[in-house]
């Protein structure tokens, strides 16, 4: 997992943290009780929480479940995102992404997703992300935008790093992905 933003006044949303634990089904549980071990108690939608207790324990949480359940997770929680403004076309669901991350955390700086490039002609984007989530997790909701608001036609959808040596897991402070539909 990349860095943990360390400020003590940072915060993330209940909500947020209840949309992942929801997706973790047989390991809710288990999720629950580790983060309980890092001060994330009786989570509620429109309570916040100390954001590096939660991503001290979504960091453990992620070694159980490993890049492919952090991507399928990311996914999943595209299908009901919601922007500050009526989403209703890839491009304004990329603008958006940064706006929904910020809304559900507060206090700190987190990071930004920022959109690079989009091309509706090429049927490509790039987007750059110097959050603290792991990359797989946050390709999995490029992943899932993409398939929500891409057009009909468009059969194959790739959300891959721009290239191996652009990516947090390398020391750099950010990922940057490519995004093909």
């Amino acid at each position: 997992m990349q860095n943990i933003q360390k400020d003590e006044k940072g915060e993330v949303l209940g909500e947020f943290v209840l949309e992942i634990l929801n997706r973790l089904h047989n390991r809710k549980k288990e999720s629950i009780k580790t983060l309980q071990k890092y001060g994330i108690q009786e989570t509620e939608k429109i309570k916040w929480h100390p954001f590096e207790g939660w991503m001290r324990g979504f960091k453990e949480i992620s070694k159980e479940i490993g890049p492919t359940g952090l991507y399928i997770i990311g996914t999943e929680l595209s299908e009901n995102i919601e922007g500050p403004v009526v989403i209703d076309s890839l491009k304004k669901a990329f603008e958006s992404l940064d706006r929904i991350y910020q809304r559900k955390h507060r206090n700190a700086e987190f990071g930004k997703f920022k959109l690079l490039n989009f091309d509706d002609v090429k049927r490509e984007a790039e987007i750059v992300s110097d959050t603290s989530y792991p990359c797989d997790f946050e390709r999995g909701i490029i992943m899932g935008l993409t398939n929500k608001y891409r057009l009909y036609d468009a059969r194959k959808v790739w959300v891959v790093h721009k290239d191996f040596k652009s990516c947090r897991k390398n020391g750099l402070d950010n990922c940057k992905y490519f995004i093909k539909w």
